[in-house]
């Protein structure tokens, strides 16, 4: 039986760089992060972990830049898809996200 709460096994995070940009006044934040993965193998999607995050702008860089075509949310077991308009090929990538 497959465990829904495992993540797929296509891409495993190396190093992350977070920026928030908080406006207190209001009690919100934006932020960038950019995440260096190892592609383990040749994918058009990413899964990752996510909660209460709105996730506005996410981008592939490899050989070249691959645009999320679709932000796909499931609230339930708190992940987010982001499915991508070309294939995302085995081997070093960054994944630069934008969020509120």
């Amino acid at each position: 039986m497959k465990n829904i709460y495992i993540l797929p096994r296509t891409a495993k995070p190396l190093k992350y760089n977070l920026t928030l940009m908080p406006d207190i006044d209001k009690s919100i934040f934006d932020g960038e992060e950019s995440v260096k993965l190892e592609i383990l193998e040749d994918t058009k999607e990413i899964t990752l972990n996510s909660r209460d995050l709105d996730i506005t702008h996410a981008l592939v860089i490899q050989d070249k830049k691959i645009s999320a075509k679709n932000i796909d949310y499931n609230k339930h077991i708190q992940t987010v898809t982001f499915s991508f308009e070309g294939i995302i090929k085995k081997g070093h990538a960054i994944l630069n996200l934008k969020f509120s």
